[in-house]
This record gives structure tokens, C-alpha cells and sequence, in this order.
């Protein structure tokens, strides 16, 4: 059972395969919803950055992401989940936590 003065949110994803051969920004889907995050697409057709668009959504297990579409494949990200008191997250608003939207192909 999770602390219940924890809040525990995805702040950032971390790229682990850019894939290739991506037309189009794919879909990011974490636990099988849509749009609380987005892929960015270089014109080399590599995901070169996918940025968390809900920091409101809480999580207490590693969410399973799987990112489709595009005409390409292959890409990877591991999410960066950042867990804060619930008062705490409140004060700084969820959009001002961790170290930002954009993470760096490696």
C-alpha cells in the first residue's frame, strides 16, 4: 500500500531507442491511455525526445509505455517517476517538478 501523503508522478522519460524510420510523430500510450505524453520526431525520422503532457496522472508501479504509429518503430523511453508530498506537489504545481520536458537522444 503507497504512502498516503505520496504522490508519485511521471516527470520525464528517459530515451532508451530513438527507432527509425518514423514519418510522423507516433503515439505515446502509458498503461493504454493516450495523450498524456508526446513523441517528438526529428526529420531523420528518429524520435528524438517524448515529453510528458499530464503530470497529474499518479503511479505507483512502473507504467508500461508503448509508443505506435508513425510508419517507424523501434522506439524506447523509460519514464522518471518523481514521488513528492501531496502538499508539497501541490505548492510547486506539477508542471515545475524534475528536470523538464525534453530529454537528449544518447
Amino acid at each position: 500500500v503507497p504512502d498516503p501523503n505520496l504522490r508519485c508522478v511521471i516527470d520525464s522519460f528517459t530515451l532508451l531507442n530513438p527507432g527509425r524510420d518514423y514519418t510522423s510523430a507516433p503515439k505515446v500510450f502509458i498503461n493504454g491511455e493516450p495523450d498524456l505524453a508526446e513523441a517528438l520526431v526529428n526529420s531523420d525520422g528518429y524520435v528524438y525526445s517524448v515529453r510528458i503532457l499530464d503530470r497529474s496522472k499518479e503511479y505507483y508501479e512502473i507504467p508500461k509505455i508503448i509508443i505506435q504509429g508513425g510508419s517507424g518503430g523501434g522506439a524506447k523511453v523509460l519514464p522518471n517517476i518523481v514521488c513528492k508530498d501531496a502538499l508539497e506537489l501541490e505548492n510547486i504545481g506539477y508542471a515545475k517538478i524534475g528536470t523538464g520536458k525534453y530529454i537528449d537522444c544518447p
